[in-house]
């Protein structure tokens, strides 16, 4: 069996979209690439995973370097799957992984701190977990859910759901203070990541559990249909905090040096005036 060949404008995330917080790339090689892009991008991976599992095919080894993606195609990225021999499928396991898709479940079920990947089946919320966290690497520009002002090692930060970020849902906010959420570009593009998005990110890495791929794929739609209608930036990295029209939560502000604009929380802003 003859696999065809993949056109030259076809990356894998590792060398493409997961550069993307670098300026060089977005005004580079990815310069068509905008928020749309990425989330249609999700959406289209999230659908190929429904696909698989309906097949009964688990990836196993969900990683960047596994999907390759066509970067001509801002507005429609086409994606192709590549190392599919180390699928699981019935009875035989994926032999191999990488840490920052692992499940933590998987280290508590093997008890150890380096899984033997072809010594085990793994559970369909392992896939789950990592399709979250390629989800995360892509609309966050590689940045870790588990990487934070002061926080323990990566590693530890997995095992134990010590997730970063802010959320505001009540269900989950008490075990997320945002204390740790990095600042600068992650802050901002965190802030202006579509609510539901955010709340499903939470629940896998605080470890309330699992979000099926069609809760995935629905608020991807949606996220798509808010940002065409104007109510979601289409920036990749912006530079100002989300608002409503009529600046519930932000003040509008202008550097006074460099002419940039941007928006201020309304209590700060209060107080610094």
């Amino acid at each position: 069996f003859l696999m065809p060949a993949v056109s030259s404008d076809y990356m894998d995330l590792s060398h493409s979209v997961l550069q993307m917080a670098k300026e060089s790339v977005r005004n580079g090689m990815m310069k068509d690439w905008d928020r749309l892009s990425l989330v249609r991008l999700c959406r289209q991976i999230v659908y190929v995973f429904i696909k698989m599992h309906e097949k009964g095919i688990l990836m196993g080894d969900v990683n960047p370097n596994n999907i390759m993606i066509d970067v001509s195609e801002a507005d429609r990225p086409g994606i192709i799957v590549v190392d599919c021999d180390s699928m699981q499928f019935g009875g035989y396991p994926c032999p191999v992984g990488m840490k920052a898709y692992t499940s933590p479940e998987i280290y508590k079920r093997q008890n150890t701190d380096n899984p033997h990947y072809g010594e085990f089946l793994r559970e369909e919320s392992d896939e789950l977990y990592a399709v979250a966290s390629l989800l995360f690497h892509i609309l966050m520009l590689n940045g870790s859910p588990y990487e934070g002002k002061g926080m323990e090692s990566i590693d530890d930060a997995i095992r134990n759901y010590n997730f970063s970020y802010r959320v505001n849902n009540s269900d989950i906010a008490q075990n997320v203070s945002g204390k740790d959420t990095p600042d600068g570009s992650y802050r901002m593009v965190w802030n202006n990541t579509y609510y539901k998005l955010k709340d499903l990110f939470a629940q896998v890495f605080t470890g309330k559990g699992s979000a099926p791929l069609p809760e995935w794929f629905d608020a991807l739609k949606e996220y798509s249909r808010e940002i065409l209608n104007g109510n979601w930036t289409r920036e990749v990295i912006p530079n100002s905090y989300w608002d409503t029209p009529d600046h519930k939560f932000n003040t509008d502000i202008t550097c006074e040096w460099c002419g940039a604009a941007s928006n201020m929380p309304n209590d700060r802003y209060e107080r610094f005036k």
